[in-house]
């Protein structure tokens, strides 16, 4: 938590160069580790199935004028609310897969 991460969301939401790729490199363990626990719950086996997470994670945090994205303030670490993030996706896809 820090002054870093609100930093790297700033030059995300500020579209800078480079920025998106630092987020996604940095992102990406925090994004897996939560959606795999999602899937864990759900006994999900598709290998696919943690990819896709993942890339519907970005589009979440892109809708909308970046809506998810600006509403994250720092009161955590950006990994501890990615993950939450993934997590939340991935319930909300896997309840619309499985009635």
């Amino acid at each position: 938590m820090g002054a870093e991460d609100i930093d790297l969301v700033r030059r995300c939401l500020a579209e800078e160069p480079g920025a998106w790729e630092s987020f996604v490199r940095r992102s990406g363990p925090a994004i897996r580790r939560g959606a795999s626990i999602a899937l864990r719950k759900f006994r999900v086996s598709d290998p696919g199935a943690l990819d896709n997470v993942q890339q519907q994670v970005y589009v979440e945090l892109l809708r909308e004028g970046r809506k998810a994205l600006w509403s994250y303030q720092g009161k955590s670490d950006l990994e501890g609310w990615l993950a939450v993030v993934a997590l939340r996706t991935s319930y909300h896809l896997l309840r619309k897969e499985r009635p």
